[in-house]
């Protein structure tokens, strides 16, 4: 990985003149340096020089669990030889007088001092008994990198390609059609291409060492990718992924259809009943082990914006999820903002370099509005930056899509969380039905559309914006979705 910046003693030093307890291949005495041994050894040293401080920042933290674990290693013998010499020092003072370096050099051949071998002989017991001791301490205590780890170190995350088929419009649909909607639906499918074989990208992340027997898919918004719930910026602030894992459930993180590392199907097909579709098979092949070869008992489908919208039409529609987290989107929008600014807010995805050969017809957002659109006045500057900065490919209809289903109900049949920024710019303000200043409004706001869910239970975030989980208070927003997530399903092990 690199070299440290440690110097190694000069090839010329003596460091006989310098220890000192030597031995010289007939036993050890005190090696006591002579007054010119001293200065010509003084004479050849020269300063260390330090190294810059930039190295210095490089070298430091790769060594410094080494450097304490070598500690650790070294002390029991530094620790013994100073007893040692001192223990010496004194027995020989007091038993026999001083000796000479001679006398000491040779205690059997000179005849030694009988109460001076007896001394050395326990000494170099003891010696070894407090290296011993050392040794097992150290044997006891966490090798480096094994103790407490930092924030995202204790999850394994795998990356996947999920098959997923776009089907035509009249394998979507349930129950009888209208037949003046199913001879519109044979003409668009015999004029359509572009049917078939798909694949979803997605993060699976666990807790090392650990199979959770649920796993949390979460279902990004619009303009936006899987990073969302897990950004490089600050993780410990705000990567909802961290808080899952940490709380023991697996997350698979989605690319949805048309953005970022999954495949794009014509915009046409990138559509709402195509994304509930294709979430859909998705869900069943995470929960039947086809993506990491764990199969997972339960799961949570979690969706923020757009992503939430798609993630209740899922819980609704396949009944494979046994609990719903709705992040950004309540019934009722604030219509005068979302008519003065999002229109003018959307551009084709084309015009930014990375996406000109995307297929014609998605959208994404201009540059310099993710500020005003996603975030509350207190958010951090660098993630608002950073969320300018990295636009992803949208549907073209998913403002009619919302406004569309804004008063329809859900025949959804598990329990959900409803959570949302206080200062959210699509879905909160002063008219009546816009009311997102506390959980009890937050409930009572969507209570009547979920008539089937066993239970219904809000979140409101002060001061956050419509990407709460990457704005102010984003920790306590993943604090309520894990505490209800394992009162209402929970993580369990395999």
């Amino acid at each position: 990985m690199g070299t440290s910046s440690r110097r190694s003693p000069s090839p010329g030093r003596r460091a006989t003149t310098r220890d000192p307890l030597r031995c010289n291949g007939s036993g050890w005495r005190v090696a006591r340096p002579t007054a010119s041994a001293s200065i010509s050894a003084a004479r050849r040293r020269t300063p260390r020089r330090r190294p810059p401080k930039a190295d210095v920042a490089l070298v430091q933290p790769r060594f410094r669990l080494t450097e304490l674990w070598l500690s650790g290693l070294l002390f029991p013998y530094a620790w013994g030889f100073l007893v040692t010499r001192s223990e010496l020092s004194r027995e020989t003072r007091r038993g026999s007088g001083f000796q000479s370096n001679a006398a000491l050099s040779s205690p059997r051949r000179n005849g030694d001092h009988p109460m001076l071998h007896s001394t050395m002989s326990a000494l170099r017991s003891r010696t070894k008994m407090i290296a011993a001791v050392g040794l097992a301490l150290v044997a006891l205590s966490p090798a480096p990198g094994a103790g407490a780890q930092p924030a995202g170190a204790a999850k394994e995350c795998t990356d996947h390609w999920v098959p997923v088929q776009i089907r035509p419009v009249g394998e979507l649909a349930t129950g009888p059609l209208d037949p003046a909607y199913e001879a519109a639906r044979q003409a668009a499918n015999s004029a359509l291409t572009g049917f078939g074989t798909y694949r979803i990208y997605g993060q699976l992340c666990k807790p090392a060492g650990v199979d959770p027997s649920t796993v949390q898919v979460l279902v990004h918004g619009f303009t936006l990718d899987h990073t969302y719930w897990d950004p490089a910026y600050k993780p410990e602030s705000y990567s909802y992924v961290d808080a899952a894992v940490k709380a023991g459930y697996a997350t698979f993180t989605i690319d949805r259809l048309g953005v970022g590392r999954s495949d794009f199907p014509p915009a046409v097909l990138a559509g709402g009943p195509n994304q509930v579709d294709t979430v859909g098979q998705l869900v069943d092949q995470v929960r039947a082990g086809k993506v990491d070869g764990t199969v997972y008992r339960k799961a949570i489908i979690v969706g923020h914006s757009y992503g939430n919208w798609i993630a209740q039409t899922v819980a609704e529609q396949f009944k494979n999820v046994d609990g719903v987290i709705a992040s950004g989107y309540l019934h009722n929008l604030e219509l005068t903002n979302v008519a003065q600014f999002v229109p003018g807010s959307m551009i084709p995805v084309q015009l930014y370099p990375q996406f000109a050969t995307a297929p014609l017809g998605y959208l994404t957002r201009r540059p310099g509005v993710a500020g005003h659109l996603f975030f509350g006045p207190s958010a951090d500057p660098q993630v608002v930056r950073n969320a300018d900065a990295d636009p992803q490919p949208g549907d073209p209809l998913v403002g009619a899509l919302f406004v569309n289903q804004a008063g329809l109900p859900h025949n959804i049949t598990v329990p959900i969380l409803f959570t949302v920024g206080s200062k959210d710019f699509f879905l909160c303000g002063s008219e009546p039905g816009l009311d997102c200043s506390s959980d009890r409004a937050v409930v009572d706001r969507e209570r009547p559309y979920y008539p089937q869910s066993p239970s219904i239970e809000g979140y409101s975030q002060a001061d956050a914006g419509h990407n709460q989980s990457q704005d102010v208070g984003a920790t306590d927003f993943y604090r309520a979705a894990v505490e209800w997530a394992n009162r209402h399903v929970g993580a369990g092990a395999q």
